[in-house]
């Protein structure tokens, strides 16, 4: 009785000329919100309630901040020079004083495992207890290769990197449920991209420093061959006025000339590049360390309600514009009005008690067969 009742009262409100092969005006369409509009209402409010909750039950979470330059570049060795000398590319630019360098370095597997296998200090209700992040973040459960790779992909998801490409400025974001968690995860990435970069310099000054050496030696030999030339034609020609032993002495004197300077800024280049290897320089320039979050990041609650209202009352429009398209078609085809209601209805039996309507099913195929 109550479906007859509820169509009876939606066929009333409809107009003797509705058809639904006419067009559909925008007054019609304002006409179907105005007689749905409990149906809308009711949705935007489920969509109000649905997204303010996802806010209002969610964890709070703090963000630590810092902000760091790459430091100067050191000033060019002599091996450029030599190089350029014998004839060796070197590259021009060192790439780890790009700030693009740090975005990617800062969000790779070398610098993240380090800090999620570390031990932090974290309050528990027991007392300060040690635990790594893969413990933090409740993956300890799992095998330990996929816990660290889990582990690492949820820190990366929490890293939030931005670059200053006038002003060569990275700032660096670590969001956590805890202040003092997000504070020291950020000291952490500091420490190990200064580690890298620190590794990095010394393997690079002990390569310069082989390959400077290997030409060290071998410029003192050729200096030394040419010198012992040098020497052997002013024994033999201790008093020469012909042309051509003047030309050959000048050619030998320059060639011992070239050999010196060529030695001397090998020796050089050895020398500086030592020093460079010894160096405890830093690598990054700290504008603003890790900070303490005091305050709590915002919810978003406002633009979360916004967003669930706006998709509830569409959703409400939409279920409004159907009921009133499929009460227009029953009206106007009876027989497909009938026909739906006895299928609706079979439907909702069907899924009230599904063992049953598979028994029913049975029979049929079987006669059919």
């Amino acid at each position: 009785m109550p479906e007859p009742l509820s169509r009876a009262r939606d066929e009333s409100l409809l107009t003797p000329e509705s058809d639904p092969e006419q067009p559909v005006s925008l007054l019609s369409l304002v006409n179907v919100l105005l007689r749905r509009r409990w149906l809308v209402a009711a949705c935007t409010l489920v969509g109000l309630l649905l997204g303010g909750k996802s806010k209002v039950f969610a964890h709070r979470t703090y963000t630590s901040t810092t902000t760091f330059v790459p430091a100067a570049a050191r000033t060019p060795s002599n091996l450029s020079g030599l190089a350029a000398q014998l004839g060796i590319g070197v590259q021009a630019s060192d790439p780890s004083q790009s700030p693009q360098f740090y975005l990617e370095l800062l969000t790779s597997r070398e610098v993240l495992r380090p800090v999620v296998q570390e031990k932090f200090s974290v309050k528990a209700p027991t007392g300060i207890v040690s635990r790594n992040l893969v413990q933090w973040y409740g993956l300890d459960a799992k095998s330990p290769d996929r816990a660290t790779s889990e582990a690492i992909s949820e820190l990366r998801s929490r890293l939030d990197l931005k670059t200053s490409f006038k002003t060569g400025i990275v700032t660096l974001q670590v969001t956590d449920a805890s202040p003092l968690i997000a504070q020291e995860i950020n000291r952490r990435l500091l420490e190990q991209v200064s580690r890298f970069n620190e590794a990095r310099r010394q393997q690079r000054a002990a390569a310069e420093r082989e390959f400077t050496a290997s030409q060290l030696a071998e410029s003192d030999a050729q200096l030394r061959f040419a010198e012992r030339r040098m020497r052997e034609f002013l024994e033999l020609n201790r008093q020469f006025r012909a042309p051509k032993l003047s030309l050959e002495q000048e050619r030998l004197q320059r060639d011992v000339q070239m050999r010196q300077e060529l030695y001397t800024a090998t020796a050089q280049a050895y020398q500086q590049i030592k020093i460079e290897e010894l160096r405890n320089a830093p690598s990054i320039s700290i504008i603003e360390p890790p900070e303490l979050p005091v305050l709590p990041n915002a919810r978003g609650l406002a633009k979360a309600v916004i967003l669930g209202a706006l998709v509830g009352f569409m959703i409400g429009v939409l279920l409004a514009i159907l009921r009133e398209y499929f009460l227009k078609t029953q009206m106007v085809r009876p027989e497909e009005g009938r026909e739906f209601r006895a299928l609706k209805r079979a439907f909702w039996a069907d899924l009230r008690s599904p063992i049953s309507a598979l028994r029913r099913k049975g029979p049929r195929a079987s006669a059919s067969g």
